[in-house]
């Protein structure tokens, strides 16, 4: 999104604009999105410990985590989601496998990092500063809600906070590096979070690091622009919906005013070969691409109608 930031440091923003990069029928409000980042002392990885790591991205719940330990397969024991691989001189893969989804969608997934801690700690003589910092790693990642970590929350407008664990890393000097997502309502700040965040970190001698933060967005359904936008949508899919708000992000809340618009329609079946949003093989079926087509022109010369500030 860095080329919108350019564009609105050289040009002034407009009276309104669209961005037609998600659902149907329309998303007037979106969560607001913090990642940060916990890193653990140097030196943290060795003993039976050699390395952690897991997920692919900090913005999805990650489907497989792995550590390398210098124990034998034949000294552990077995349990559901578990693999453990030899892999010679003594030591094992062990590798959780769970279920992945993207962060601010996290009912019906399943935490592979948490899944690869929890063994690790059953299983593993770890060492004190390993045992102190998984553990702050089990508390980031064991619950989806922010419970674990004291930022829980709702609002009437957003629903609730979601909080995951996307990505553990293991470098070069020894330290490991565990990565927060949290999509959050008005019933908390990005601030307080980054507070809670850092103050957790110092009770498991960690540091905490704000990577990025975007507050909530919001922009009125009952506003002149939205409704225009929604009164075209319906008129070309027969559709009576009602505007959304996600947990997703967008660049609409880079500009004073706009909203996501389309093209996809959540509930509308797709090609075989279509795969997930932002996997491999993304796509829409050629006939709601051209609808939308329709509904953009049209919707673009209502909207030039209106009397805008």
């Amino acid at each position: 999104m860095a080329d919108v930031d350019w564009y609105l440091e050289h040009f002034d923003a407009p009276a309104f604009c669209f961005t037609p990069d998600a659902d149907y029928p329309l998303i007037c409000g979106e969560k607001g999105v913090h990642h940060g980042l916990f890193s653990s002392k140097p030196g943290l990885a060795g003993g039976a410990l050699v390395e952690i790591s897991g997920g692919t991205v900090p913005n999805a719940i990650p489907g497989r985590a792995e550590a390398v330990v210098a124990v034998g397969a034949e000294a552990l024991s077995a349990a559901e989601g578990i693999a453990l691989e030899t892999l010679g001189n003594g030591l094992t893969r062990i590798v959780a496998t769970g279920k992945g989804g993207h962060a601010s969608l996290p009912a019906g997934t399943k935490n592979a990092i948490d899944m690869l801690v929890g063994y690790l700690a059953a299983n593993i003589d770890l060492t004190d500063d390993q045992t102190v910092f998984l553990s702050l790693v089990r508390q980031v990642v064991s619950t989806t809600d922010g419970s674990a970590v004291g930022i829980a929350g709702s609002d009437d407008t957003f629903g609730p906070l979601t909080c995951i664990g996307g990505t553990i890393a293991t470098f070069g000097d020894g330290h490991v590096e565990q990565t927060i997502d949290a999509r959050y309502p008005t019933s908390i700040t990005g601030e307080l979070i980054t507070a809670r965040m850092a103050g957790l970190a110092g009770e498991h001698d960690a540091d905490y690091r704000l990577l990025s933060d975007a507050a909530p967005f919001y922009i009125e359904p009952t506003s002149p622009e939205i409704q225009t936008l929604l009164a075209t949508y319906r008129e070309y899919t027969g559709n009576m919906a009602d505007p959304l708000v996600i947990g997703g992000g967008s660049y609409a809340r880079h500009f004073p005013r706009a909203c996501a618009f389309g093209p996809n329609e959540p509930d509308s079946a797709n090609p075989d070969w279509v795969g997930t949003e932002h996997g491999p093989d993304e796509g829409i079926a050629e006939e709601r691409l051209k609808n939308a087509l329709k509904i953009y022109i049209v919707s673009i010369a209502r909207l030039m109608e209106l009397d805008l500030p």
